[in-house]
């Protein structure tokens, strides 16, 4: 329904499409307040008092003092690509760190507390399945579940890994 069902829709605002000129680079060419250096100020005075929103603080340059987040592993970056699949981001990372903190040695773990620690993530069956049956490779070919080797070699080399 339209807001003001009165108003003929065949007149045109003097503000309409027709009227407005576009020579100049403002949207609002009209309007000489806020100039740019302006808005920039109390953008710069909001961040100061109340910080970078966490949505936006990944693109912003990290502080070169702050700690760096502690690397993944080779291994991890395996599982979770793996725990990615056919999910959505927020179930992967969910069933990512589940597996991290509740199945520290998956070989020696029942298939079960995997699946169950991988369960949001969906297909808990096969995707546990797929876990086990990459670490037992890893630990046949390396004897031991490591797979940090793999950042010394060059593409070439790595791509005959597997």
């Amino acid at each position: 329904m339209p807001r003001n069902p009165k108003q003929n829709k065949t007149t045109q605002s003097p503000k309409s499409s027709a009227n407005l000129s576009f020579s100049s680079p403002d949207l609002f060419p009209e309007h000489h307040q806020p100039t740019p250096a302006q808005c920039r100020a109390v953008r710069d005075d909001l961040l100061a008092l109340h910080g970078i929103p966490r949505d936006l603080a990944k693109y912003r340059n990290p502080d070169p003092s702050d700690e760096a987040p502690p690397e993944k592993t080779v291994l991890d970056g395996v599982v979770s690509t793996l725990l990615s699949l056919n999910t959505t981001d927020s179930n992967s990372r969910r069933a990512f760190l589940s597996f991290k903190i509740r199945i520290p040695r998956v070989l020696n773990a029942e298939p079960k507390r995997v699946e169950d620690a991988i369960r949001c993530g969906g297909l808990a069956v096969t995707k546990a399945l797929r876990i086990r049956s990459i670490l037992k490779d890893v630990m046949e070919r390396r004897g031991e579940i490591c797979l940090e080797y793999l950042r010394a070699l060059s593409v070439g080399e790595d791509r005959g890994e597997g």
